[in-house]
């Protein structure tokens, strides 16, 4: 607590109305994933869908009048913050894919046991967790825009090898 900056967010009230709007958004999306994965019933997934947009519309709309927002939009005009956090986004998204596929490929294509793919799946966090020190420790001493240019150059090469 000694280390957080102090704010003014702790007078404002907890918005519970957009909360409530953001849980369903996440919960329903998340939910109708899963029933795509799952082969549901495609009325029930639609109308999840429908739920879920319905959600996200009434809490960007929400959010966009309010002082003290629970996810403030208005940085989205912002293009350096809107790119990054797409940026951000395709990176987790294409990291997680993989992460979650590579065991089912490591243990039915190459016939590993599951101990087996338990060890060939532990360098990548371990490395990630690494790299994350080591990015940390660059980022203050260099330029973001020349670190997150050779994160995008090296990629490729590790991908491609």
């Amino acid at each position: 607590m000694r280390s957080l900056p102090d704010n003014d967010r702790s007078q404002q009230p907890f918005d519970g109305v957009s909360a409530i709007l953001s849980a369903l958004m996440i919960g329903l999306a998340i939910t109708a994933i899963e029933g795509i994965g799952h082969k549901s019933n495609a009325v029930l997934i639609g109308g999840q869908l429908a739920l879920a947009l319905v959600a996200t519309l009434l809490l960007v709309r929400r959010e966009a009048s309010a002082t003290a927002p629970l996810f403030p939009f208005d940085l989205l005009r912002i293009p350096v913050f809107s790119l990054s956090l797409a940026t951000s986004i395709a990176s987790f998204t294409t990291q997680m894919l993989a992460f979650v596929s590579l065991p089912f490929l490591f243990h039915h294509e190459l016939a590993l046991t599951p101990a087996e793919v338990g060890l060939m799946m532990t360098p990548w966090p371990l490395a990630t967790g690494v790299m994350a020190m080591v990015a940390g420790k660059l980022s203050d001493r260099m330029s973001p825009a020349i670190l997150g240019g050779l994160a995008c150059c090296y990629s490729p090469l590790v991908c491609w090898h």
